[in-house]
């Protein structure tokens, strides 16, 4: 385990901590932590997407920039017209980047990598979404603009997501330590990381 992994697991567990101490916080608190969360954490992780993405690929800086804020508009503009379909499609697009950003070192073909990097993200989010539904649902009730949104957590629906998913990913693992032959110490070692 490096530093910063280990430093991110003591802070959850401190933060854990601190929000077991209230036995309830309101709504309204939750958007305020959880959009200082997103401006102190997920804008500065957003910022480097373009360093990582050269690291990868040969491509010039403009034609990035230009794809990159091309995405921005086009997303908006789909947001604006059809905000269910864009938030389905953004969590789609979130599923493959959190596969894609844990398991990015596994040696694997390019179409296996790529599925188990997407089922990887949809299982994380679906097994989010179905352990918070009355949550998400709440705070989709909370704001009159975003009442269209609460077709997405159909419990009915999300069940059959979460439990697919979830299962592909085990027959994934399984695949992954029977058929590549992964030596067993490292297939531990990336199950538990899974975890």
């Amino acid at each position: 385990m490096n530093l910063f992994t280990f430093i991110y697991i003591i802070g959850i567990f401190i933060l854990l901590n601190i929000f077991e101490g209230f036995k309830e916080i309101s709504i309204e608190n939750q958007l305020i932590y959880s959009s200082l969360s997103i401006l102190l954490f997920g804008i500065p992780h957003g910022a480097i997407d373009h360093i990582i993405f050269f690291k990868k690929r040969k491509i010039t800086q403009l034609k990035f920039y230009l794809i990159y804020l091309g995405l921005i508009v086009a997303f908006v503009t789909m947001w604006h017209i059809t905000p269910v379909l864009s938030l389905i499609f953004f969590l789609l697009i979130s599923a493959f980047h959190f596969g894609e950003s844990q398991f990015e070192d596994i040696k694997l073909n390019k179409f296996f990598k790529n599925t188990f990097y997407f089922f990887w993200g949809v299982a994380l989010l679906s097994t989010l979404i179905f352990y918070n539904i009355k949550e998400l649902a709440n705070v989709t009730a909370y704001f009159d603009d975003t009442l269209i949104l609460e077709k997405i957590y159909d419990i009915k629906n999300v069940s059959i997501l979460f439990y697919f998913t979830n299962t592909v990913l085990l027959f994934q693992w399984f695949y992954w330590l029977f058929l590549i032959k992964l030596k067993l110490k490292d297939y531990f070692l990336n199950f538990f990381c899974f975890f």
